[in-house]
């Protein structure tokens, strides 16, 4: 959650308004007019309260806060790898600007590979330009970041994106599309180990060309679904 801290904080105060509490999201496997269809070997996961689908590869661990906040849930997978402590606890809190989080059940060398949805700002972005040089400031000065930060924009079916490459102290390799949506910017995060990178930011690819932002469904943003026979 480091790097979501510093893109959060990169939203000069709009993720800090965060959305009156709503209830615990789900993320439901599906296809409808919000989600586009998977790759190949991938499963499309969408969280209506959050307004976000993504697909992911099949045999990945998904959580949503509903899962997160489940009892046992962050002792067990605090238990599979302490690195998951920290993100696990966010993503139980209903306002946590993380949506989702997902890891490889396959480590390794004991190390696993994850993927975090973020809401990094609450507002209409506005056009790429107005904020892709501040949400690229963010990476070049995230925590553990060794050697430079390769950025570059990239054409999404959701719009124009920001990726932004960079490798760790802990010889890890991130990847973070940052994608506009109708409420807001979302980050995309991906951390793996370095021998790794190469397939797992293909990975990341493909999911980021899946990623579908919303408005959410009883959210804060529009009024609530009429309810049957209404």
């Amino acid at each position: 959650m480091l790097l979501a801290a510093a893109v959060l904080a990169a939203g000069c105060g709009a993720a800090a308004q965060q959305p009156p509490h709503r209830a615990a999201a789900p993320v439901r496997q599906l296809e409808s007019a919000r989600t586009a269809a998977p790759p190949p070997g991938f499963r499309t996961h969408l969280v209506t309260a959050a307004g976000v689908s993504i697909a992911l590869p099949i045999g990945w661990q998904v959580l949503a806060q509903r899962d997160a906040s489940g009892f046992g849930v962050l002792q067990i997978l605090t238990k599979l790898d302490r690195s998951f402590t920290m993100p696990v606890a966010e993503l139980s809190s209903p306002d946590s600007p993380l949506k989702l989080f997902a890891f490889d059940r396959s480590f390794l060398a004991g190390r696993p590979t994850t993927i975090q949805v973020v809401q990094a700002t609450y507002r209409r972005p506005g056009g790429y330009n107005s904020w892709a040089p501040r949400m690229a400031a963010a990476l070049r000065h995230a925590p553990g970041l060794d050697g430079a930060v390769a950025v570059a924009g990239v054409q999404l079916p959701a719009g124009l994106a920001l990726r932004g490459t960079y490798r760790t102290r802990s010889h890890d390799t991130v990847v973070a599309y940052l994608v506009p949506g109708p409420t807001g910017l979302w980050a995309l995060l991906l951390r793996t180990p370095t021998p790794r990178a190469r397939r797992d930011s293909g990975l990341l690819a493909r999911a980021a060309a899946s990623f579908r932002a919303f408005r959410p469904v009883g959210g804060p943003y529009g009024p609530a679904p009429a309810p049957p026979g209404a």
